[in-house]
């Protein structure tokens, strides 16, 4: 055929192959970058959206207790949109170029050779010449069940989006209430009557518990491991139900600070804000120093926009635990919820961030195995046999774990 087109006139097989030519060049710099970019870019996405399902997973607590839902579904939903709209590239450019490939060459050989036929005074050949390309076209057939093939699959997703919609609806369904909210009475921040809590039936977790908190108060509440330490807290953040009795709180009003601390794969600044909306260097910096930290991030190259890794990879189990408590102080929580939240720091750190918190006007709940004997603990409470036993602070002395 090249050589025909040559003999008819080569004039017309040169302008074919600079043709040719600008079309491979097109695809080389155009299509081949994009699909390169898209990849990239996929790659990219996947990576964050897998860290921010991680996060949601690991921030559970803190999520339903500050009620961020929404912080962490735009995060996510951002990502999955990179992620289809990188898919989409990768998986229809190239068809995109098959077709112009296989269909642009046969169109613009037909055209020229029809050109120079007609230019010659010879069109009783057109009529071969249309036939011919009608062979040609035969061509279009594999790339119709590229089509066909591509269509199924979109089904096939399409069928496994519509089962885990189908799963969430059943969770909706199944999923417990939220009891009315009581807001405690004045100068109080927290009352708990005969609060009681189980798992499973058979299985009494808590039992008949009273707790009354005023403002500014910090109580430790201690007790030996698997006894419902964690659950009392929980139940008082509203991460859980009571099955019995009434908790008064203000739900808004309560900063929690679990035994896990999860850090988002982000600066300190962002993982300070958790979901807020933005704070002054001023306010962000007074809640680090509050939780014994803020030289460390003054003294960073990047300060606030210092990245912690993933799940704060980059930091100690002290500077995380202590960002975790920033966290908590930043978000000016009448009522602060400590789960083992100092357990990795020395006893120096430990004594100053609560004498720090002592002073700050907001209540506090800490929940230790270390014993703690200092002036700024109003009481301490223990918990054995699901029952909240008062103690003195005076009873408890020395330095030593239970």
């Amino acid at each position: 055929m090249t050589a025909a087109l040559v003999y008819q006139s080569l004039i017309a097989a040169c302008g074919f192959a600079l043709a040719l030519g600008t079309f491979y060049g097109m695809h080389r710099l155009f299509i081949r970058g994009t699909l390169q970019q898209a990849a990239e870019r996929r790659e990219a996405s996947l990576r964050m959206l897998q860290r921010n399902l991680a996060d949601i997973f690991s921030s559970g607590k803190e999520i339903r207790t500050y009620r961020n839902h929404e912080f962490f579904h735009d995060r996510i939903q951002k990502q999955a949109q990179h992620v289809a709209a990188s898919n989409l590239r990768i998986r229809f450019l190239p068809q995109i170029a098959s077709s112009m490939a296989d269909q642009g060459a046969v169109l613009l050989f037909l055209c020229i050779i029809a050109a120079v036929q007609i230019r010659q005074g010879d069109a009783r050949q057109i009529l071969s010449l249309l036939a011919f390309y009608f062979v040609l076209s035969r061509r279009l057939i594999p790339l119709i069940s590229q089509i066909s093939i591509t269509a199924g699959q979109m089904e096939g997703s399409y069928e496994n989006v519509r089962i885990v919609e189908a799963e969430l609806d059943e969770c909706r369904r199944h999923r417990v209430h939220e009891l009315p909210i009581h807001l405690p009475d004045a100068g109080f921040v927290v009352q708990l009557k005969e609060v009681s809590f189980s798992f499973r039936e058979d299985v009494p977790i808590l039992r008949g518990v009273n707790l009354f908190l005023r403002e500014g108060e910090t109580v430790v509440l201690h007790g030996s491991s698997g006894i419902g330490k964690s659950s009392l807290l929980n139940l008082i953040a509203g991460v859980s139900q009571p099955t019995m009795g009434m908790i008064q709180v203000d739900r808004a009003n309560i900063a929690y600070v679990p035994q896990e601390i999860a850090l988002l794969d982000d600066t300190i600044r962002n993982n300070l804000l958790f979901g807020l909306p933005d704070k002054s260097e001023e306010e962000l910096m007074t809640a680090l120093t509050t939780a014994q930290l803020g030289d460390f991030v003054a003294a960073q190259p990047f300060g606030l926009d210092t990245g912690v890794g993933d799940n704060g990879a980059l930091f100690s189990g002290g500077q995380r635990q202590r960002l975790g408590l920033a966290r908590a102080i930043l978000r000016g929580a009448r009522l602060l919820l400590l789960d083992e939240a100092t357990s990795a720091l020395d006893e120096k750190n430990e004594r100053q961030i609560l004498e720090n918190l002592s002073t700050s006007g907001m209540a506090v709940v800490l929940v230790t195995h270390r014993v703690l004997a200092q002036a700024f603990v109003h009481r301490v409470f223990r918990l054995q046999g699901g029952c909240l036993i008062e103690e003195f602070p005076a009873m408890i002395a020395g330095t030593s774990r239970q």
